[in-house]
């Protein structure tokens, strides 16, 4: 696997994720890798995601867990990305960061009607929530489908505070043992798909 150019650039994304301890990286692989993960993502058999006790949702996963001995590409990118990719990740934040006991990745996709309702990612464990995008098409905003970082405000609703397209081969990281951050994903009112890899570290 290979980095983008863009993700060599590793003293501004410092200085980016200092900032805010969040940051979108663009493009994050070698186009042909993230051409080659999507269509071996495409291929595979999605499933309706299971109900969750603490947030609303509604989208299918393929859910990978790499064995060593699988050579499918989807395997070797989820060993590279558990085994190679913190020490890369150290360089943009400063912070040691380590693969989830279960070492899973869970692929998303979005379709008309999918959605994920306001939350954070915090618990005892978690410490840096990333998503990579995968989607080649683009569509304005009020039609849904786009990650946003949201906050509470007085009129009991949610206030905007960013909104990052669906991204083709980008990387948002985002701290969540330092800031509880609300993000959303609102519900996808058009005939696209939002293709997406999802994980944390810890």
């Amino acid at each position: 696997m290979k980095l983008a150019a863009s993700a060599h650039d590793t003293a501004s994304l410092a200085r980016a994720w200092q900032a805010r301890s969040s940051v979108r990286i663009g493009p994050f692989l070698d186009d042909g890798v993230a051409r080659e993960l999507r269509d071996a993502l495409r291929a595979q058999a999605w499933a309706a995601a299971p109900p969750s006790a603490s947030v609303r949702l509604q989208y299918e996963v393929f859910t990978n867990i790499p064995e060593a001995g699988c050579d499918h590409f989807t395997c070797r990118f989820a060993r590279w990305m558990w085994d190679e990719v913190p020490a890369w990740l150290e360089q943009v934040t400063g912070r040691r960061y380590r693969p989830p006991t279960d070492r899973e990745l869970v692929a998303m996709i979005y379709r008309r009607g999918s959605y994920l309702d306001p939350h954070n990612d915090r618990d005892p464990i978690r410490r840096l929530a990333f998503v990579i995008g995968l989607t080649s098409t683009w569509w304005p905003p009020e039609h849904g489908g786009h990650l946003e970082f949201v906050e509470p405000d007085d009129a009991d609703g949610m206030r905007l505070i960013e909104r990052r397209d669906p991204g083709w081969n980008t990387l948002d990281l985002f701290a969540v043992d330092t800031h509880d951050r609300l993000h959303q994903v609102p519900q996808l009112t058009i005939d696209v798909e939002r293709l997406t890899i999802s994980g944390w570290f810890i």
